[in-house]
């Protein structure tokens, strides 16, 4: 019988090993793309900068307020964001099916999974502290108020919106006929936290693109990964 504690030291080399092959293919792309990638940022940071200067009368024009069925589905689809939700499912699914099939490629896209949405999610909610923009709710029409830690002043990016693009990003580079049902699901979410009154266009927007933005070079990197 193998010993525990020679078990539990091989898997954690192994990831170890994985982990480092993931973010050197992903610092990799980020080398070779950094104009494109330079461009897409400043441009993403001009069209929300341009989005926010009409982020209240947006807002008031896409939420559906005399209709149950959309605020139930805005608050259900809300719920289904968080991490212990669906993103836990896809990356146990594609756990279990990497262990069932003896597959590499499936256990790698589960701990890319878990190496995207961390990057992404940190680096969105250290957004939120720095920006510290106050929430549809709060009825203070999207004032920035700098270093904010209350949850009613964290509403840019959308964090939900960036973890279902990041999702939805991973599953379109590995399996791209998946694409448009991964995406069409991420548009969904960046809706519902518009219905449910917690962010405004330019949030969900900034979002999108940052989920997106963070994933894409790690999912590339991962699909060029041979199996061994």
């Amino acid at each position: 019988m193998a010993n525990p504690a020679n078990v539990a030291k091989e898997a954690c080399r192994s990831l170890g090993k994985e982990t480092r092959g993931l973010f050197t293919g992903a610092w990799a792309n980020c080398r070779a793309w950094k104009k494109p990638m330079l461009v897409a940022l400043v441009l993403a940071a001009i069209a929300v900068t341009a989005l926010m200067q009409f982020d209240v009368r947006l807002l008031s024009a896409i939420r559906v307020t005399d209709a149950l069925d959309a605020a139930v589905w805005g608050k259900f689809l809300s719920i289904m964001g968080r991490t212990e939700h669906v993103t836990l499912f896809l990356f146990l699914t594609l756990l279990a099916l990497g262990i069932a099939k003896k597959s590499l490629r499936l256990k790698r896209a589960a701990l890319a999974l878990v190496l995207a949405v961390a990057v992404a999610g940190l680096s969105a909610n250290a957004m939120h502290l720095g920006f510290g923009r106050a929430r549809p709710f709060t009825g203070e029409d999207g004032a920035l108020h700098g270093f904010a830690v209350k949850s009613r002043h964290n509403s840019f990016p959308s964090a939900h919106t960036c973890e279902a693009f990041t999702d939805a990003t991973l599953v379109a580079v590995l399996w791209p006929p998946a694409a448009l049902p991964a995406y069409g699901y991420a548009c969904a979410m960046g809706w519902a936290r518009l219905q449910d009154n917690q962010h405004y266009p330019a949030d969900v927007l900034g979002g999108a693109f940052w989920g997106v933005f963070c994933t894409l070079p790690l999912a590339v990197a991962l699909r060029r990964m041979r199996e061994e």
